[in-house]
């Protein structure tokens, strides 16, 4: 991937979180006649890449502070619907805190089994224009990391990267982990609202 028109800090850190193999523009050298080594292009490359790392260990200690403090409700509706099989009632305490957007059960095999539970306070929020994304019936989610990574780790919750969500179009996070009910493995998955800071 090539990323061009960098003329900015942010611009080129943004190129490199995309895992850009080439970037260029004036951030790093202005065009020439011939091609040359700048002088500081090299400490300016070795500083974005230590910007981009601190980056990346202060969004993961957000991320596990964000999702530590709803582990606790979310392995609570896990167990509920283990014991009660009854997924929408399951997530209702998990789903009245203000973070969470949505539940969904998907089988081994990655197919949502079960229609989206929405948090009363996102319904609100819903955009018509997504209405076709969101009922998840029968979407595959096997390819999606929070799936495989469940079934990878039975009974430990799993916390996805941030991401766009194909449902609303609003980066979000999912909380999922496998339970068997019936002597069949499911993964629960909940997602929550993400805020980049």
């Amino acid at each position: 991937m090539v990323v061009e028109g960098v003329e900015t800090e942010h611009e080129a850190l943004l190129a490199i979180a995309a895992n850009a193999d080439m970037v260029q523009g004036f951030y790093f050298a202005r065009p020439q006649p011939r091609i040359g080594d700048p002088p500081g292009v090299a400490e300016r490359f070795a500083s974005l890449l230590r910007g981009q790392q601190w980056q990346n260990v202060k969004r993961r200690a957000d991320l596990q502070h964000y999702s530590r403090e709803l582990e606790g409700l979310f392995r609570q509706a896990v167990a509920d619907f283990t014991l009660h099989r009854q997924f929408g009632q399951s997530c209702r305490l998990l789903l009245a805190d203000p973070r969470a957007v949505r539940c969904y059960l998907l089988d081994e095999a990655g197919y949502q089994v079960s229609p989206n539970v929405y948090a009363p306070h996102y319904q609100q929020q819903l955009n018509a224009r997504f209405a076709p994304l969101l009922c998840g019936d029968n979407a595959n989610w096997s390819h999606r990391h929070y799936h495989y990574r469940a079934l990878k780790q039975p009974g430990v919750v799993q916390v996805s990267q941030p991401y766009l969500s194909v449902a609303d179009s609003r980066l979000c996070i999912t909380l999922s982990q496998t339970v068997r009910v019936l002597g069949r493995l499911h993964v629960f998955c909940c997602d929550l609202d993400w805020q980049e800071q």
